[in-house]
């Protein structure tokens, strides 16, 4: 763990995830990147997050999200809250990572940045391999 927390730049949270890297995993178009930033949010600073949306709607709303909700946080802290029945602790990404299947979610710890992929509405299974691999792409960025 290091001596302070990774130092996030938040100015462009669409950075954390291409257009086309949203398009392969919803599978289709999307429409340009809608960056959200939720200020302070406690004590673990500021949060925000860049949202994707499938360009036809027709199928229904389809959306990708990555946010950082936080920096900071103790790892202890955070992987107590993460735990629960029914997720699925995935290796080799970031610091400690969770997988979601039913909220179509991972959420990963990495240098004490709390860092999340979200999908809603993607009719095919979400793979952990789809949402690793973004959150990969994230943590690059961060």
């Amino acid at each position: 763990m290091p001596d302070s927390p990774r130092v996030v730049d938040q100015d462009d949270p669409c950075r954390l995830i291409t257009a086309a890297e949203a398009q392969a995993v919803i599978g289709m178009p999307v429409l340009d990147g809608e960056p959200i930033t939720f200020g302070e949010s406690g004590p673990y600073g500021s949060a925000y997050s860049c949202s994707y949306r499938a360009v036809d709607e027709t199928a229904g709303n389809t959306v990708i999200t990555v946010s950082v909700l936080g920096t900071g946080y103790p790892r202890e802290e955070w992987e107590q809250a993460e735990r629960e029945e029914d997720v699925t602790e995935v290796d080799g990404i970031g610091d400690i990572a969770f997988f979601y299947p039913y909220d179509e979610a991972m959420d990963v710890l990495v240098e004490g940045v709390w860092l999340q992929a979200k999908l809603v509405g993607v009719h095919e299974a979400v793979t952990v391999e789809a949402l690793s691999e973004i959150c990969s792409r994230a943590i690059d960025r961060i």
